[in-house]
């Protein structure tokens, strides 16, 4: 397998986990300011 072709899968990777870890901090704020509290589990989107 190329190089590249492995950096690009790591970084699509990557990308995906922090995409994933804003979503959570944007669905917890969202919650926090709607509820007052956090709910820190059964998030979806």
């Amino acid at each position: 397998m190329p190089i590249a072709l492995r950096s690009e899968k790591r970084n699509r990777l990557w990308r995906g986990k922090t995409m994933q870890a804003w979503r959570d901090l944007v669905s917890e704020l969202a919650d926090r300011a709607a509820t007052g509290k956090t709910r820190r589990d059964g998030v979806t989107w």
